[in-house]
């Protein structure tokens, strides 16, 4: 029996050229399409190439939706500027993921930034009080394991037994609990029951394990150390049915990658 998530991908924004040849919007969604596209994780600055409202029917003509919309935020930083800052970023990432059609809001912007218990608790205070925002939305926030403040699974659970009962859900990446050297396979099983939103890329034998490390390598999807298969296998012994989202290194993997998520999914 296939699996009944979706194929995603990750995108800032359309790709400009293809072959040699310039895209507009409707020729961008047509060759992703043709690729074995389905959904789209949408970064504000794809909204450049035309506003929510027009991106949506552009989507539709094209048998695409947005599965998760993006939205940056310092949830961290200190003082009533920083914290009137991240409320604007959310009004906005709740109005344009509404206008989208996305069911789901992942914030970033403060995973990469921070670190330490202090900042950790202030990190799950401050998604507390953003939760209430989301109420009578229909929409979820999300937030996955990344960076220096929440790498593992330990402390998404954590996070978890917090904010779990009011609303919060999880976008696991499995290329990042490998460049943390952590246990994919283990840590999707442990987050699996709050997990709505999925990642997927690949990365060669190296490893980030703090500040200076040098940059991982990443391959094509399928073609790395991710042990990708029993992964998918507990998604889909559980009956996951949202998004598996490439975070491809390049324009380039783009294909390759959509159309090894269609073998997985098969």
């Amino acid at each position: 029996m296939a699996m009944r998530a979706k194929i995603g991908l990750m995108t800032g924004g359309p790709i400009q050229q293809w072959q040699g040849k310039p895209l507009d919007l409707d020729g961008y969604l047509a060759l992703v399409k043709s690729w074995g596209l389905e959904t789209l994780d949408l970064f504000a600055p794809f909204l450049d190439a035309a506003p929510p409202r027009d991106l949506r029917r552009a989507m539709d003509r094209h048998g695409l939706s947005c599965a998760c919309y993006y939205v940056a935020a310092d949830l961290c930083a200190s003082g009533a500027q920083a914290e009137a800052a991240a409320a604007s970023a959310f009004s906005a990432g709740i109005e344009n993921a509404t206008l989208l059609g996305s069911p789901i809001v992942f914030t970033y912007g403060t995973q990469h930034t921070y670190a330490g218990e202090d900042m950790f608790q202030r990190y799950t205070e401050r998604l507390g009080g953003l939760l209430t925002r989301f109420e009578k939305t229909g929409l979820t926030l999300v937030v996955e394991n990344a960076g220096t403040l929440m790498h593992t699974a330990k402390d998404m659970l954590r996070l978890m037994d917090a904010l779990g009962g009011a609303g919060l859900r999880l976008c696991v990446d499995t290329g990042n609990f490998h460049l943390w050297q952590q246990d994919e396979v283990e840590a999707t099983r442990l987050l699996r029951p709050w997990t709505i939103h999925f990642h997927v890329k690949d990365y060669v034998k190296q490893h980030w394990v703090g500040p200076g490390a040098p940059d991982a390598t990443q391959v094509d999807l399928g073609s790395g150390a991710v042990r990708h298969a029993p992964v998918l296998q507990i998604l889909h012994s559980t009956g996951y049915a949202g998004t598996l989202a490439l975070e491809p290194q390049c324009e380039a993997a783009i294909e390759p990658g959509l159309r090894t998520i269609a073998g997985w999914r098969a």
